[in-house]
């Protein structure tokens, strides 16, 4: 196994520099990122959630916040409150937050799935409106491919010109130096603000051995660190 995970994190730093070369990486996240790829059954422990995730996706975000050009699959970054302020977070596409974003959607457009878009489709299939009969099975089909098809791609943003993606995921997390730079972190889960981000905490921290100015900030923030007085 420890020939596979060498060979990966070769891997992982070959395709860091070929899609983003100029992104500052912790230890901690090539680690985490050589772990996934190192075979189907590797995963990860974020606080004492197990999960896996495709390497590749996180990469494709990183590159997408090295280069806004880049396509992303996810909702805009944004900043972490309280203990983690002044560090930014950015969505990675997670298989298991598909259905989840889809429920969000249909919780928002339900009413247009149903009277205007599924309305549509059963109209041009049986030359009926949606009011002229009962429901029956007819409406079955166009009802589960906007509230599934639909709301994804709504969810996506890939309905509207100018619409942005809302997909949510886990987390990069990252922050940025004095002139500015990016510094990717650590991976890290939803379920981890359970313990009010102190898992998180707790490795951003160990990204300083990295990027020494990443333990000032934490503790201009009150966050009381190993040695501190």
């Amino acid at each position: 196994m420890r020939k596979v995970f060498q060979e990966s994190l070769v891997d992982i730093h070959q395709h860091i520099q070929l899609i983003a070369p100029k992104a500052e990486i912790s230890t901690i996240l090539k680690h985490q990122l050589t772990w996934l790829a190192s075979g189907y059954y590797c995963y990860c422990g974020f606080g004492g959630y197990i999960r896996q995730f495709d390497h590749r996706k996180i990469l494709a975000e990183i590159a997408h916040l090295e280069n806004k050009a880049l396509p992303t699959a996810t909702k805009p970054e944004s900043e972490f409150p309280g203990i983690l302020k002044g560090f930014w977070h950015k969505h990675f596409p997670d298989e298991n937050y598909l259905l989840k974003n889809i429920m969000l959607e249909n919780k928002k457009n339900f009413y247009k799935y149903l009277y205007k878009d599924a309305a549509n489709i059963y109209k041009e299939k049986t030359g009926n409106t949606l009011f002229d009969s009962i429901l029956d099975e007819k409406m079955i089909s166009p009802m589960t491919y906007v509230s599934f098809f639909g709301a994804l791609e709504d969810r996506m943003g890939n309905n509207r010109l100018g619409t942005v993606s809302r997909m949510t995921g886990e987390w990069i997390v990252y922050t940025h130096d004095e002139a500015g730079r990016l510094h990717y972190l650590t991976l890290a889960v939803h379920d981890e603000k359970v313990s009010l981000y102190r898992s998180i905490v707790q490795r951003v921290f160990q990204t300083a051995a990295d990027f020494p100015f990443v333990s000032e900030k934490l503790g201009n923030n009150g966050v009381k660190l190993p040695n501190s007085r």
